[in-house]
């Protein structure tokens, strides 16, 4: 018999919060910019974000065909700090105990 483990979300402060989410955040950025012109993977640097850039005038149109829009590289680190902060959170998966070990990041 297999008893599956219960993953319980670890409740986490502001600033704890804010703060993963912004390290998040910078990594995804930096290998964004690590991309190669070539890689036909989505890259917001090269291929816009698709919500309007904060700051920006309302009468910015998107980039010609497509529904994203251009954005500065702090617009594009304020979107995925978004982006993140709304489908990440922290889980204790019981494995080891109670510990760091057992922590883990969903993001969904």
């Amino acid at each position: 018999m297999v008893v599956e483990a219960r993953e319980e979300v670890v409740p986490m402060n502001r600033q704890d919060r804010h703060k993963l989410v912004s390290i998040l955040a910078a990594r995804m950025c930096r290998r964004w910019k690590g991309r190669g012109p070539g890689d036909p993977r989505y890259n917001p640097y090269r291929d816009g974000i698709p919500d309007l850039p904060a700051g920006s005038p309302e009468h910015l149109q998107p980039l010609p065909m497509t529904k994203l829009y251009p954005a500065t590289d702090g617009q594009i680190f304020e979107w995925c700090k978004g982006f993140i902060g709304d489908r990440v959170s922290v889980i204790d998966k019981k494995r080891f105990g109670s510990g760091i070990q057992d922590l883990a990041l969903r993001i969904e």
